[in-house]
């Protein structure tokens, strides 16, 4: 898999969890940090923009993999081990993004759910407090 195929399968993966209602900031925020949201938009959007290998380097490394780098002859097919490498990675890193933002939402409901709670404590302080005047 060569890193055109790398980009290729992740800005499809991302689209699918894009069209699942993920947004981009989201995937975005997991692989790259907020920060790079315009590069991640450009990757997504236009097909002929790709990451580099110092990029896919830092995203892969996210998922406890090391990118590295096989030359292999144009004549030969792609050997077993290589494949079956490629498909246990790219099964595992779809699961490993699937879970972080699943893991995302979790954590976004909570947050949501402790601000509705403090809300609704103060509330209840100041209407004990008009009360009692």
């Amino acid at each position: 898999m060569n890193h055109k195929e790398l980009n290729t399968e992740l800005r499809d993966f991302c689209q699918k969890l894009i069209d699942d209602g993920y947004n981009k900031s989201q995937l975005c925020s997991l692989l790259l940090g907020q920060q790079k949201l315009p590069m991640f938009t450009q990757f997504i959007e236009n097909q002929d923009r790709n990451f580099g290998i110092g990029v896919l380097s830092n995203i892969f490394e996210i998922f406890g993999y090391e990118l590295q780098v096989v030359p292999v002859l144009k004549t030969n097919a792609e050997d077993p081990k290589i494949t079956d490498l490629k498909n246990r990675f790219i099964e595992n890193y779809r699961i490993m993004l699937s879970e972080g933002l699943a893991n995302q939402e979790n954590v976004k409901v909570e947050r949501e759910g402790k601000v509705q709670q403090a809300i609704t404590d103060v509330a209840l302080e100041l209407f004990k407090k008009i009360i009692v005047k």
